[in-house]
């Protein structure tokens, strides 16, 4: 009767461990998927924030097709300005060095 008992007891724990021995295959399978699922999202995150860089970058300082920020703040601060003094200071809006030294001094 004791040595019975005693298989019954080899014969769960036997059992047991090889419960456990499954799961932790399984647990190891879903942290692989896991680790390749996240290097996924982190390349795919590391493609966004580069676009977003570019994008930022384009926004400020424009492209070759397209104006950005500085430069049309740059325009409108000057338009402004032209404006409020009621003339500008544009290329060829005064005398350059020739056309000044030919002129008279008083």
């Amino acid at each position: 009767h004791e040595m019975e008992r005693q298989t019954q007891n080899i014969d769960f724990m036997q059992k047991n461990r090889d419960a456990l021995a499954d799961k932790i295959t399984d647990d190891k399978n879903k942290v692989a998927a896991a680790r390749i699922a996240l290097r996924r999202a982190e390349k795919a995150m590391s493609g966004m924030e580069t676009q977003m860089q570019e994008n930022v970058r384009a926004a400020f300082h424009g492209t070759e097709s397209r104006t950005g920020l500085r430069q049309v703040n740059k325009s409108l601060v000057t338009q402004e300005l032209t404006v409020a003094r009621g003339y500008h200071f544009g290329p060829g809006s005064t005398h350059s060095v020739s056309k000044s030294a030919s002129l008279p001094n008083l």
